[in-house]
């Protein structure tokens, strides 16, 4: 249960990159529907052949100093005019592509707009990302918030449990360690100083606690493989 909260957290987290991605795709998209849909209007008014004969006579003599083919991109103010995003005017260029093709000219159009990646960025619709990418924020600050909330180990956790003077006195003990970790020696030494062996009075102590905090606390005594014991709180309380 306690990886749940990261778990969500990079949940949370791809799903907003794959949003972001996915919106960004998007304009990708809606910029090259609007430059072909702007081309197409602006043919349409101007006229193809007009728009071909003047690229002929515009490129015929440089095309012949340079090669039988040559691409040029131009600035058109009609082409910007049909476009729907206006913030993409000053970037948007129709292409000439002129070739020499037996004997003949041949002209083809297409339109490019130079838009940089943080342009096409900013574009797209980036709200449902940005909201997925506070949630996850939000949901790992809470689990961090959850955790240093949880109150400190006190004697006064345990004033409705009722204690043997010997018990209260390994409480103490606990509480009193900051990882509330004891090992089988300390405890021994600390109460039976005198006694040899006194694992199977401990065994018993302890055993007698146990018993006596599940019925009235939220904590229970867990053994590190019969070398100490630790104070916990259960998780289902935690």
């Amino acid at each position: 249960m306690k990886k749940l909260p990261i778990l969500i957290f990079i949940l949370l987290c791809l799903t907003a990159m794959a949003t972001s991605c996915g919106s960004y795709r998007k304009a990708e998209r809606n910029i090259e529907n609007d430059l072909k849909q702007a081309l197409a209007k602006t043919i349409n008014e101007k006229g193809m052949e007009t728009m071909r004969q003047d690229s002929i006579r515009a490129y015929r003599s440089i095309a012949r100093t340079e090669g039988e083919m040559m691409t040029i991109a131009v600035g058109d103010e009609t082409l910007r005019r049909h476009l729907r995003n206006p913030q993409l005017g000053e970037m948007a260029f129709i292409t000439y592509t002129v070739r020499c093709e037996r004997g003949g000219w041949k002209v083809t159009f297409d339109t490019e707009a130079k838009c940089s990646a943080v342009m096409i960025w900013s574009l797209s619709d980036q709200r449902l990302s940005a909201w997925l990418a506070v949630m996850a924020l939000l949901s790992l600050a809470l689990s961090f918030r959850g955790r240093r909330q949880s109150p400190p180990i006190t004697m006064d956790s345990f004033s409705a449990t009722h204690l043997t003077p010997m018990q209260r006195q390994l409480m103490e003990m606990f509480v009193a360690s900051g990882s509330h970790r004891l090992s089988k020696h300390e405890i021994c030494d600390a109460l039976w100083p005198k006694k040899d062996d006194a694992s199977e009075t401990l065994y018993a102590l302890i055993s007698r606690l146990k018993r006596e905090l599940d019925k009235t606390s939220s904590f229970d005594i867990i053994s590190d493989r019969g070398r100490a014991y630790i104070l916990k709180r259960r998780k289902s309380e935690s």
